[in-house]
């Protein structure tokens, strides 16, 4: 084409595209996040255009309702949203498209089975995530319960039953466990109904033994002597357990009070697996196994629960349990000097046995109540505190040079 400048007459040839869209450049910027739950809409569309125009949102591809720049429903599944604008005259149209995953909510319910006499039970019903944090409680009546938009995910499960709950039945996980690190992980992904049958204990035990105990959290600064947590948190309101190793039943319950303090009573001579239910500490493992004689006396259990997981030291009391909490041995792990102090000076003599059970040094008593075990090898030891009384205790202590 032709174009002649008014000023000084020249003319100059131009050559345009047919069809090109001579309008402004515009853009859109739209992000929208991975991934949200159904109980977390509406969610608002927050795109924009670099030329300031109103968006206009539409589902691409997926189920869903917008309405207002909102995102109102969605169905569980992959969802492709477009941010879009016309544009003017001056001002070319543009589009964006963005995905997000919606995860459902989905509802749990089932039947709680167990009780003796199929009495109907009532309680708590509980769930976890897999790093034991509480996600839902709810309670439950006469043996049904129901939880409802749960996220889609993986839990754990848990039935707490009444406290007034007369009928004997213990708090269980699913499927069939005391414990979180026994407990099987449910995963939700629709709808899902979990029936759960209440562990059941035996009848009480006949035995004359006692096993007493201490469950403390670690706090950095606290030690276990002689069966006893000093300086830990104590745990209340956590449940212990005590297994025959044999049948698997359980054969004595107990529930911390705000001393982090169980006592099973009327325990007989065993090979026992101790428990303890307490979540929310991620330990692989809650349990270890003890082997009682009641004719020893006294069984003095102390579990302490720290991020190294569970440390648990027994000492077998013969004589009374005040004798316990009156004597004092640090520290341990020891790597020169023991000390084992009684302010009554009850104390005749204290002898270190390998595990094997053979004598590796006696030591008669001695007014500073201080010994030197520098002579011995690194391990660990069962010392053997004999009273003047003739009252006995035992426990674990570790050389560590």
């Amino acid at each position: 084409m032709e174009v002649t400048d008014p000023v000084t007459g020249c003319s100059s040839s131009e050559t345009y595209e047919v069809g090109a869209d001579s309008r402004a450049v515009q853009t859109i910027t739209f992000d929208l996040p991975e991934s949200v739950f159904q109980d977390e809409l509406p969610l608002a569309l927050t795109a924009s255009s670099d030329q300031n125009l109103e968006i206009t949102y539409t589902i691409v591809a997926g189920v869903g309702e917008i309405s207002e720049g909102q995102l109102i429903s969605a169905t569980p599944g992959e969802l492709t949203i477009s941010a879009s604008n016309a544009g003017t005259a001056a001002i070319a149209a543009a589009a964006s498209e963005a995905m997000l995953t919606i995860r459902g909510n989905y509802d749990l319910t089932g039947a709680v089975t167990g009780a003796l006499n199929d009495q109907a039970i009532d309680g708590e019903v509980v769930l976890y995530d897999q790093q034991e944090q509480e996600v839902r409680r709810t309670s439950f009546t006469a043996g049904s319960y129901a939880i409802s938009d749960v996220r889609e995910g993986s839990y754990l499960l848990k039935i707490e039953r009444a406290s007034d709950f007369t009928t004997a039945a213990i708090n269980t996980y699913y499927d069939g466990a005391l414990t979180p690190p026994e407990a099987s992980v449910i995963t939700l992904t629709d709808d899902t109904t979990i029936d759960i049958a209440l562990l059941t204990p035996t009848a009480g035990q006949s035995g004359s033994g006692q096993i007493n105990g201490t469950v403390t959290q670690a706090n950095g600064r606290s030690r276990i002597v002689i069966g006893r947590t000093l300086d830990g948190a104590p745990l209340e309101n956590i449940a212990v357990y005590l297994i025959d190793r044999t049948s698997g039943a359980v054969v004595n319950q107990a529930t911390t009070d705000e001393t982090g303090r169980f006592a099973f009573d009327n325990v007989a001579t065993g090979q026992y697996r101790f428990l303890i239910d307490a979540v929310g500490f991620e330990v692989a493992d809650l349990g270890t196994d003890i082997d009682y004689d009641e004719s020893e006396g006294t069984l003095e259990v102390s579990a302490e629960i720290g991020q190294n997981g569970l440390t648990l030291e027994v000492a077998v009391v013969s004589g009374s349990e005040e004798l316990l909490s009156e004597l004092r041995v640090f520290p341990n792990p020891v790597r020169h000097i023991l000390h084992v102090q009684d302010p009554l000076n009850r104390i005749r003599s204290v002898q270190l046995h390998n595990l094997a059970g053979q004598l590796s040094h006696h030591f008669e008593a001695n007014p500073l109540g201080q010994y030197d075990i520098s002579a011995l090898k690194d391990g660990i030891y069962i010392m053997r505190i004999e009273m003047t009384s003739s009252e006995l205790v035992h426990s674990k202590i570790i050389i560590q040079h």
